[in-house]
C-alpha cells in the first residue's frame, strides 16, 4: 500500500517510466509445508513511548516463482503499520533481519513498481487476513526477498516484546485462473484545520493512461479492498468516477483503527464505464491544531490498495492543495484535491 513511504509516487514513478531497533533473533526460515511459505522476523523489544520505523527483509531463496491467494499476519502488539513487498533478491542487498531502511535507501513506491506487494496491514490490527477468491493469486518472481517498512508505536505505560509472523497460502500454477495486480491510490495533500470536519476528495482519471496500455477501456474487476488511515478518520469511500457509472460505490467503511478493515469481495466489482476512481476520507479533527498527512500517530493518511485483475498496475496520487469548498449542511467542509493516475506494465517479469 506504499502508506509510508517518504518520496511521493508519481516523482517516482516519472523517473522510472521516464528512464535498527530490534533485537537480532534467529530468522526462522519457511516452512516445508506444501502449498505454503511462513516467516517470524527478529523480535522487538519496545519501551513506553517509543515510535520506531525501520525496515525487516526475507530473501526467498525461491528458484520457481510463487502464486499468493492468501497472506496471514499475527504479532503481539506494538506494530502500528507494516507494509511487506516483494522485490528481486539483488535489490537492497545485506543481510536478512532489522536494519536502517535509509541505509540501503530503500523506497516503498520503487519496491512497488519493480515488484509488488506482499501484504499491507490494518492500522494498529494484531491479527489480519489479507484473502483473495479460490483461483486468484499474485505472482512473486522466482530469486525475490520480502522487504518490509515497518511503524512501531508503543502508546502504553509498560516495555513489550514484539515480532511480526507471516504466513502465505500459495497455488500451483495450474490452479491459478486469475493473476491479480495492485491499484493504489493515495491523497497526501490532507491539511485538515483545527476544530473542523473535513471531507477530502480526489477525482483520479486514469482511463486514458489505461486505454494507451490495454487499447481498450477499463472492463477488469476488483478482488480485495483495503484502505489505511489513522486516528481520527470518521470515513473511508471509494466510488467510480466517470463515464457511465460515476458515484458507484465500490468500498465505504467508518473509522476503526486496531480493526482488520480489508475487504475481500463477495463478488468481484467489474469497473466497466467508468473513467477512473473517486477516493473520500472524512476526518474529524475536534484539536486546536490542524492535521496534516503524515506517518506518525498525530498525523493522518487516506491511503487505498486493491488488487484487480487488471493486466497493469493502476496508480494515482493527489497533486496540489486542497482546495475547501462551502461546508455541508451537518458542517462538514469538502476539500477537493486534483490528482494524477498511470496504468503502469509489471516489471517483475
Amino acid at each position: 500500500m506504499f502508506a509510508h513511504n517518504r518520496t511521493p509516487i508519481l516523482a517516482v514513478v516519472l523517473s522510472i517510466v521516464v528512464s535498527a531497533c530490534g533485537a537480532e533473533d534467529p530468522v526462522t526460515p519457511p516452512t516445508a509445508t506444501p502449498g505454503t511459505i511462513e516467516h517470524t522476523f527478529p523480535s522487538f523489544a519496545v519501551n513506553p513511548g517509543d515510535n520506531v520505523y525501520t525496515c525487516q527483509s526475507w530473501t526467498l531463496d525461491n528458484d520457481a516463482e510463487i502464486w499468493v491467494n492468501t497472506v496471514e499476519m499475527r504479532t503481539q502488539g506494538a506494530f502500528h503499520h507494516a507494509n511487506f513487498l516483494f522485490v528481486p533478491e539483488d535489490l537492497y542487498d545485506g543481510p536478512d533481519g532489522t536494519w536502517d531502511c535509509d541505509e540501503r535507501t530503500y523506497s516503498e513506491v520503487a519496491a512497488g513498481i519493480s515488484g509488488g506487494v506482499f501484504f499491507a496491514m490494518s492500522t494498529q490490527a494484531t491479527e489480519d487476513r489479507q484473502e483473495f477468491p479460490a483461483g486468484a493469486a499474485f505472482r512473486i518472481p522466482p530469486r525475490s526477498r520480502i522487504i518490509g517498512g515497518v511503524h512501531l508505536l508503543n502508546a502504553g505505560t509498560t516495555a513489550s516484546t514484539t515480532a511480526m509472523t507471516l504466513r502465505a497460502a500459495t497455488l500451483p500454477l495450474a490452479a491459478v485462473t486469475t493473476p491479480l495486480q495492485e491499484l493504489y491510490i493515495t491523497n497526501t495533500a490532507l491539511d485538515i484545520p483545527a476544530r473542523t470536519v473535513g471531507a477530502f476528495t480526489t477525482d483520479c482519471d486514469v482511463g486514458a493512461s489505461y486505454r494507451s496500455r490495454a487499447r481498450g477501456p477499463m472492463e477488469f474487476n476488483i478482488y480485495y479492498v483495503l484502505p489505511h488511515f489513522h486516528e481520527i478518520a470518521s470515513g473511508f469511500t471509494l466510488e467510480l468516477s466517470g463515464g457511465t457509472r460515476d458515484g458507484d460505490v465500490v468500498f465505504d467503511t467508518g473509522g476503526g483503527v486496531g480493526d482488520p478493515l480489508g475487504m475481500t469481495m463477495t463478488e468481484p466489482f467489474n469497473v466497466a464505464g467508468a473513467e477512473g476512481f473517486r477516493l473520500r476520507c472524512t476526518f474529524d479533527n475536534g484539536s486546536d491544531a490542524p492535521v496534516r498527512y503524515g506517518l506518525d500517530r498525530e498525523d493522518e493518511m487516506c491511503v487505498l490498495l486493491a488488487y484487480t485483475d487488471a493486466p497493469f498496475k493502476v496508480l494515482a496520487q493527489s497533486s496540489g492543495a486542497s482546495v475547501a469548498g462551502t461546508p455541508d449542511v451537518d458542517g462538514t467542509v469538502p476539500f477537493d484535491v486534483a490528482c494524477m493516475g498511470f496504468a503502469i506494465a509489471p516489471m517483475n517479469d
